[in-house]
């Protein structure tokens, strides 16, 4: 995340999107892992986001998962403005907070 951040002062956009998302991203395999299971394509990232809402309605995983997802995109279209980044990065510290919980 401190990357992510030092990016996005950059402006380098299109990096910082991809480092939030590999924070979020990693954040979900540290989960499985800790519960025994290994996910290797992106579906199952979504997959098991899906099964850590049931249990978690309350923190909302989907739409900060959306944001993730959102940045991994801008990765390889550089279409979003440094705003959109910032706030969408935000979404994802949140995200990786929450899921530290899960783990700790």
């Amino acid at each position: 995340m401190r990357e992510a951040d030092r990016l996005l002062e950059k402006d380098d956009l299109p990096q910082a999107s991809e480092k939030f998302w590999g924070a979020m991203a990693e954040a979900i395999k540290a989960v499985a892992v800790a519960r025994g299971k290994r996910l290797g394509r992106h579906k199952n990232l979504s997959r098991f986001v899906q099964e850590l809402h049931r249990e978690h309605p309350e923190w909302k995983l989907p739409l900060l998962f959306a944001a993730g997802e959102a940045l991994h995109t801008n990765f390889f279209e550089d279409h979003y403005a440094k705003e959109l980044v910032s706030i969408y990065g935000e979404a994802t510290k949140q995200f990786v907070d929450l899921l530290k919980r899960l783990i700790s």
